[in-house]
């Protein structure tokens, strides 16, 4: 299930066009990347309440709200705070993050202002988003349902925070492995509507397949993009071997792979019994993974004489399957 994400931008000069907001537009091409569903983007000025709201509002509704601003040291930075208060507690003094800061104003040769203690304080169940360049840290907290990620406003550092310290997370946040592809296609000489009608029906033809369009002169801009959950199956033919004692039997692993699966395919053998050897050929599958293997098993001598139970386990990326092999050994 693609994780449905949120951008929410803080600040009055945001908020009143002061400053164009070049936060929201990165962090959803971005997301969009990455394969995550961008839903809605808010902003919100410097108010308590309205931020407050906000924060309720998309804790319900979202899976991963990504929030800029308001992380500074003045008084109008109001984030850190209005975060502590709707889930109810406390600020903490952020040692390492006060330590780095008093660093960065040591290394300019001037003492730090009092007021840049307050981006230190953060909400007693968050963790820490470290900032290398900038001296507000970051932090991420559960809201409602969601995963929230404040990050500081200025774009440069906002940018270094999440390719190091958001993104890794977000990964983690997904329940399976997704990819995701997107695809421009750039045409010339046709209006937008008609080239809307050659391609009418793509959708219904090619499921998983999302098709949008852009005008930006002098071409007409085609996007495909599509998503999947990347999986492999596995089987054996035959699935049942009789072998006799000193001799060799084999079977033909084959693996099938689904949802822009592309990781090489490992297999190992376990519950073999009398066997002495199992080998498999090719091992790994390489890229993308699809294809068979035989599995040879070399049986003792003194082998058990009946029944054993092969399992074969295939493992590609952070993904495992199996498939059951039973070795009959006869005299």
């Amino acid at each position: 299930m693609t994780l449905r994400c949120e951008i929410l931008s803080t600040g009055d000069e945001v908020l009143t066009g002061q400053i164009v907001d070049t936060n929201a537009a990165f962090l959803a091409d971005r997301m969009g990347s990455l394969g995550f569903e961008v839903a809605r983007h808010t902003t919100v000025g410097d108010d308590r309440a309205a931020l407050a709201a906000a924060f309720r509002e998309l804790g319900a509704a979202a899976d991963v709200v990504l929030c800029t601003g308001g992380l500074g040291p003045t008084v109008d930075d109001l984030t850190t705070e209005v975060v502590a208060e709707v889930l109810g507690v406390g600020l903490a003094l952020d040692e390492p993050a006060l330590a780095r800061m008093q660093g960065l104003w040591a290394s300019r040769g001037r003492p730090m202002p009092e007021n840049n203690r307050k981006q230190a304080m953060i909400p007693e169940p968050a963790e820490v988003l470290p900032n290398p360049i900038g001296t507000a840290p970051g932090f991420t907290v559960k809201i409602g349902r969601a995963s929230f990620f404040f990050m500081p406003g200025v774009p440069r550092e906002m940018k270094r925070m999440l390719a190091e310290q958001v993104v890794p997370r977000l990964e983690k946040l997904r329940a399976v492995p997704e990819v995701f592809e997107v695809r421009i296609h750039r045409t010339f000489g046709l209006p937008e509507s008609a080239v809307d009608q050659m391609l009418s029906g793509l959708e219904e033809r090619v499921p998983g397949v999302k098709l949008g369009f852009r005008a930006h002169f002098p071409e007409i801009q085609v996007k495909l993009t599509v998503k999947g959950n990347p999986s492999f199956s596995l089987s054996a033919s035959p699935n049942a071997i009789t072998v006799a004692r000193g001799s060799a039997g084999t079977s033909l692993i084959t693996s099938k792979i689904a949802g822009g699966f592309a990781a090489p395919i490992t297999f190992t053998a376990s519950g073999q019994g009398g066997a002495q050897k199992v080998t498999f050929s090719p091992n790994p599958i390489k890229s993308p993974g699809s294809g068979t293997s035989t599995m040879t098993v070399q049986v003792g001598t003194n082998a058990a004489l009946g029944a054993h139970l092969i399992t074969v386990t295939g493992t590609g990326g952070s993904l495992t399957n199996t498939t059951t092999v039973t070795l009959t050994v006869t005299p």
